[in-house]
């Protein structure tokens, strides 16, 4: 049998983060059109509610056993040098997550029958739901391993394959199966869809592992001096274990705000607030998602990861190492801020008219189109947050792993005690959904802040700064003016119906402002191009 193809490998982090930067964002570009012309057809297919219940409360139930089953393990393998990620005890350690997902998911599946209110649980087929839903967690944790082995020989296409096949098989299977049984059966449409996902995900990871001989979904055993063994790597067993238990608080903060919809909103609130975190966070997925993941494994390679064969502390990376990785840490910030801005001061006043747009009549009565506002803010915050936790948890040793649990663990409770006093009426305020996306914003500010005070803290004096990172003045100063230019023309042409003079008003502004930046900031944006081009060229 042939080895040739999974074998493939590429010893240099630098082009291979940046081949995976381009293939994710290749494959969420896919997703996101997907998932935005499915949504568009589930709309007008499926009620508020059902899509509530399936987006909100069954996508919450899949995402949690899966998180808690498998993060900690990706984020861990990560760490392994390449010459030790084919060793028997790093294989066994990727298999854990198909250890964890069948007692997790029978668990949180019977957990989550128990605390359903009366009327999700009134819903047809809702049991029957449910169980696909915890069957395709299990069918896609199946394929774990075979995601961390495709991960460790930098196999960015067979992820594109597998996931991009995957999701149009869920969005055609979701549609077909809407269309052909009716509303009734619309929440066991919605989980056919998803084990169709998971199904094709298996599929086409286990064919290309299988024909190459390199198949593993379970521990194997090692033969030696005549006894038999099962050996987990122990510097990846433990760091996995660590960000495991750090992803318990991790998801809860990812999740909190679903969670506390799930428990206080009626479904048809659910639905409207599933339709705007699906719409705002398209961005997100699309750009900020591929880079983290690539930051994730950039850092994870450059900065000199433990050798599993050593128990001992490693060694502090090299000069060159962290010159080089600080530089892409705060490139990688700078071109993020000005997205922000962009993101903050002109696309919330678009709002009402995307809102017209995407939005069906039923949905535009909803928190909908007040939620797709909030989340002009929430999407740079979380984008933010995402690119330092990856620094941190592709740099971070178990001790400092535990120390950002313990942060996580007062966020956490920051976050559900403010929630508490709004939802209670506490603060003197009228509760409304949006202030969980501004709690959410908060809270993600709170944990950037952390692994921006970590990264000062990892590298030598003076390789990151603040002075780096932040756009020029003259463009921030561009931005708070379009900013107030763009509320203007909300207030005198947007609601007087003048909507595409006020579409072209905040385009206009929007551009003048970029171009400011990209005048004053020259030079910072010509290195930065110089940078990427140059490891384009390298492949």
């Amino acid at each position: 049998m042939t080895t040739t193809k999974p074998a493939r490998t590429d010893n240099d982090p630098v082009k291979g983060s940046v081949k995976s930067a381009y293939s994710l964002i290749g494959l969420q570009v896919l997703s996101r059109f997907a998932t935005f012309t499915l949504n568009q057809l589930l709309l007008r297919l499926a009620s508020p509610k059902v899509f509530g219940t399936a987006a909100i409360q069954l996508d919450l139930l899949l995402s949690t056993v899966l998180f808690l089953s498998r993060e900690g393990v990706r984020n861990a393998l990560l760490r392994v040098p390449r010459e030790y990620s084919s060793s028997a005890e790093v294989k066994n350690v990727s298999t854990i997550p198909v250890l964890l997902g069948a007692p997790l998911a029978f668990g949180l599946t019977l957990g989550y029958r128990t605390i359903a209110s009366p009327a999700t649980r009134a819903q047809p087929y809702f049991d029957q739901a449910v169980s696909i839903y915890a069957l395709a967690a299990l069918v896609d944790l199946i394929s774990e391993p075979l995601h961390n082995r495709a991960q460790s020989l930098m196999r960015f296409d067979l992820r594109v394959k597998a996931e991009g096949t995957a999701i149009i098989a869920r969005s055609v299977c979701t549609v077909a199966a809407l269309m052909a049984a009716g509303e009734h059966w619309s929440l066991v449409a919605f989980a056919a869809g998803q084990l169709a996902y998971a199904a094709m995900v298996l599929v086409v990871y286990a064919t290309t592992f299988w024909k190459a001989g390199e198949f593993q979904i379970f521990p194997r055993r090692v033969h030696e001096n005549g006894k038999s063994r099962i050996p987990f790597d122990p510097i990846s067993l433990k760091l996995a274990l660590t960000m495991t238990g750090q992803s318990v608080f991790k998801h809860f903060l990812t999740e909190g705000d679903r969670i506390v919809i799930s428990r206080v909103s009626p479904l048809e609130d659910q639905g409207g607030y599933a339709v705007a975190s699906n719409y705002g966070s398209l961005v997100a997925r699309i750009l900020f998602q591929p880079i983290e993941e690539s930051s994730r494994l950039y850092f994870s390679k450059t900065l000199s990861p433990p050798s599993p064969k050593k128990e001992s502390k490693p060694t502090k990376p090299s000069k060159e190492a962290q010159s080089q990785a600080a530089t892409t840490l705060q490139s990688i910030l700078f071109l993020h801020f000005h997205l922000a801005m962009a993101l903050t001061t002109l696309l919330a006043p678009l709002v009402p008219l995307l809102s017209d747009f995407l939005l069906p009549p039923r949905y535009r009565s909803t928190a909908a189109p007040r939620i797709l506002r909030a989340y002009c803010a929430y999407i740079p915050a979380m984008g933010l947050n995402g690119i330092l936790e990856a620094f941190v948890h592709a740099t971070a040793m178990p001790a400092q792993l535990q120390s950002q649990a313990r942060w996580m663990v007062l966020f956490s409770i920051a976050f559900a005690a403010s929630v508490s006093l709004g939802a209670s009426g506490a603060l003197g305020v009228k509760w409304d959904d949006t202030m969980l996306v501004w709690a959410n914003v908060a809270n993600l500010g709170a944990r950037a802040l952390y692994g921006w005070i970590f990264a000062r803290k990892y590298f030598e004096k003076d390789l990151v700064s603040p002075r780096r990172v932040r756009p020029c003045i003259p463009g921030i100063a561009a931005f708070i003016l379009s900013g107030i230019v763009a509320k203007w023309s909300e207030v005198n042409l947007d609601q007087r119906g003048q909507r595409f003079k006020h579409a072209g008003v905040c385009i206009g502004s929007g551009v003048i402002s970029l171009s400011i930046c990209l005048w004053t900031d020259r030079s910072r944006f010509i290195e930065i191009f110089k940078a990427i081009q140059g490891r384009k060229k390298v492949d």
